[in-house]
């Protein structure tokens, strides 16, 4: 006969099928490490192996009774403390502790190496050595850390595709209510734009929250064919001119004539008396000429400043002591300076 399994406590640790699954490619060699390597790739799985803060507490609370020689491949790391000393470190009842310290064990981050007594304890030798321990076994941690590197490293990667798409989304919003707003005002014809500004919004909504890619790209494609459609019927109303050679806001210039001086001789003409009324007064030697070729204030801030030609007072009176084509060609000259003032032709 086959002895029937009793169900009655016996004092032993309860083997789970998550648990033997979770453990069943574990060795138990890992590299040599650090807790400190250990533990950082753990905290970084976390959210992407949906581990809960009370359970990454525990775990980074029983790694602290570890030293830097457990990590080194030699032994494994295992811990004795006590539940009623993990509770109160913690700030948990003992149900709750117990309740994590199985989601560890099922999950394969612990393995109980339990005393028949099923009480912890052990003892380290010399250079810290483990002599014999019985407690929790944290050297899964080390041996999976590649994994939980590769799971963080996917994690974030997820993450800011999330985050593009959600910018994305966003964007396309914007856009659409733009365009919703547009049609509505000026009444174009193919689209019931309210319906359209109210489905954007609200599947911009259920985007605002999410962060699963997976869920965010269908949104995102829904709201393109929906940007597309508004788009193509706005064009169909108010088809765009095209400027290839220029764009449509360009500066423009508008051109006028060089001006065409002659070559009139200036003669030795006398200043004249500022108190007959003449303030602008002009000598120039008999050989000096304006040249088609040269820009008229080129010519005159060349001439300006020889020796033998003086200006004082140009444009500030009357053409007192010029004939006409000097008082034009003057005037002229003044036009070129632009905002040059006769106080500054002085200097």
């Amino acid at each position: 006969m086959t002895p029937e399994i009793s169900s009655t406590p016996s004092g032993r640790r309860r083997v789970t099928e998550a648990q033997i699954r979770a453990t069943s490619g574990l060795t138990g060699q890992f590299a040599s490490t650090t807790p400190g390597a250990v533990l950082s790739a753990f905290k970084k799985a976390a959210p992407a192996l949906h581990i809960s803060r009370r359970l990454v507490d525990l775990i980074d609370h029983l790694m602290g009774y570890t030293i830097a020689a457990d990590w080194r491949g030699a032994w494994n790391p295992v811990v004795w403390p006590s539940n009623a000393e993990l509770a109160e470190c913690l700030g948990l009842e003992l149900s709750r502790l117990k309740e994590l310290l199985r989601a560890a064990i099922d999950a394969g981050f612990l393995i109980a190496r339990d005393h028949g007594t099923r009480k912890r304890f052990g003892k380290r030798g010399e250079a810290g050595r483990i002599v014999y321990a019985f407690g929790f076994d944290l050297s899964p941690l080390a041996e999976r850390m590649p994994a939980f590197q590769l799971a963080a490293a996917e994690h974030q990667a997820r993450r800011e595709e999330g985050r593009e798409l959600r910018r994305e989304i966003s964007r396309l919003r914007a856009a659409i209510l733009g365009l919703t707003e547009f049609g509505a005002g000026s009444a174009v014809p193919g689209q019931d734009w309210p319906a359209l500004a109210l489905e954007t919004r609200e599947l911009a909504a259920h985007a605002r929250t999410e962060r699963d890619p997976c869920r965010l790209a269908p949104i995102a494609a829904e709201l393109q064919r929906l940007h597309a459609q508004a788009e193509a019927a706005i064009a169909a109303f108010c088809p765009v001119e095209n400027h290839p050679t220029e764009p449509e806001n360009r500066p423009h210039y508008t051109t006028t004539n060089q001006l065409s001086i002659g070559k009139p001789i200036a003669s030795d003409a006398e200043p004249a008396d500022e108190s007959s009324g003449g303030g602008m007064s002009l000598s120039l030697d008999h050989e000096t000429r304006f040249d088609r070729n040269v820009e008229p204030l080129e010519w005159f801030s060349d001439r300006a400043t020889q020796p033998s030609a003086k200006v004082t007072g140009l444009g500030c009176g009357s053409a007192t002591g010029f004939g006409a084509d000097q008082h034009h060609t003057a005037l002229k000259i003044q036009s070129s300076l632009g905002s040059y003032t006769c106080a500054g032709l002085q200097a």
